[in-house]
């Protein structure tokens, strides 16, 4: 006995079957949402990104075409896949190392970072002209670092205030372990306020930080950044899943009730225009609706027209697709061997425009086959 192969065997085919289109939804879904995410630039758009990105990994592909759930679920997971990678492997460590010395801003330059036996002193030059401002340092202590997320321990932000020397040095004595912080400097004025324009650029510091608590700091910003992201694009394709499932199902008891057309004949091939069981003309542009036999539903007031099989009224006096005439008057009609017969239903003939009997099979002037 010859088996058929097992469905997953068939996964690849449906990949080869996609069209141009689709192919080019889910490209333009999977690289825009890695770009944002390497690049940074989804951090502009503040705590948003979580519903964001998920959403345009999802809805680039939707609105170029594809409607596979099961392909549409492949996308998603090898974007976590690859994107796990690059993260865990390059876009998290350098910006790690990019990040991990003073660059001149705010009102402070000249950073010297040094480290002693408890954490670090800092020694920075003041650069403002505001001498009873206190200088402070936020550090806080980071577990995950997820592309350009920082991820902070609960209660591991301490602001800690330094010393400012009349000739405008500033040092910062910080406590700190080889866990891996951030910091940021800034000045409070006399009430307590942060002097905006004081605040220097977030740094990373990494002298005390063993490599085993970066790794894990990276690995797990990574993975938090793109569970986020997991789960909310499974969570859209879930509950549209969900909702195709329970709109295919009602279209195919509409279909096997007669209240639908199946796919490929539910809409009218001249407008595009939306046809149902029953209709002839078109409601939009009148044109013929021409449908498989077996797709009509069963009416007692039509009959099939004998030139062309298109369904016709049983007043109409000309069929809606060839054109042809029927009439119910007494006809009679001339046949080749010279013989007359009296009929009530006739059609004209396409071919010459004799009238012919409606059940004729040939016209028995010039002698033209019709469709039985």
């Amino acid at each position: 006995m010859v088996q058929s192969a097992p469905d997953f065997m068939n996964e690849p085919k449906k990949w080869m079957n996609l069209n141009k289109k689709q192919l080019l939804g889910l490209g333009l879904g999977f690289f825009i949402t890695l770009g944002l995410l390497v690049s940074g630039y989804y951090t502009w758009i503040g705590g948003l990104w979580m519903i964001v990105l998920p959403a345009i990994l999802y809805l680039f592909p939707h609105l170029f075409g594809m409607k596979d759930s099961k392909i549409m679920a492949v996308h998603g997971a090898v974007f976590i896949v690859v994107t796990l990678l690059i993260g865990v492997f390059y876009s998290a460590p350098a910006l790690i190392e990019n990040r991990d010395k003073f660059v001149d801003s705010g009102m402070y330059s000249d950073a010297d970072i040094i480290v002693t036996g408890t954490g670090y002193t800092i020694t920075v030059t003041y650069t403002g002209d505001d001498f009873s401002y206190t200088p402070m340092v936020q550090i806080t202590e980071t577990y995950g670092v997820g592309f350009y997320t920082y991820y902070g321990a609960e209660g591991g932000t301490r602001d800690i205030p330094g010393t400012l020397s009349t000739s405008g040095d500033i040092t910062f004595d910080i406590p700190a372990d080889d866990s891996l912080y951030t910091i940021a400097m800034y000045m409070k004025d006399g009430d307590g306020k942060v002097v905006s324009e004081s605040v220097t650029n977030t740094i990373f510091l990494t002298e005390m930080t063993s490599d085993a608590n970066i790794n894990r700091a990276v690995l797990t910003g990574v993975v938090y950044t793109l569970v986020f992201i997991a789960i909310l694009f499974f969570m859209i394709l879930f509950f549209t899943y969900i909702i195709r499932s329970k709109a295919n199902k009602t279209r195919t008891r509409m279909i096997e009730q007669g209240r639908l057309y199946p796919d490929g004949y539910g809409r009218c091939k001249e407008c595009d225009a939306i046809v149902l069981p029953g209709e002839i003309n078109c409601r939009k542009c009148g044109a013929y609706i021409d449908v498989p036999k077996e797709f009509r539903p069963n009416k007692v007031d039509f009959f099939e027209c004998e030139n062309c099989g298109a369904e016709v009224p049983e007043d109409a006096e000309v069929c809606p697709k060839c054109g042809v005439t029927f009439s119910e008057t007494e006809v009679e009609v001339l046949h080749a061997d010279g013989t007359v017969e009296v009929v009530e239903s006739t059609f004209g003939c396409p071919s010459c425009g004799a009238e012919i009997p409606i059940v004729s099979e040939i016209c028995p002037k010039c002698g033209k086959m019709f469709r039985k």
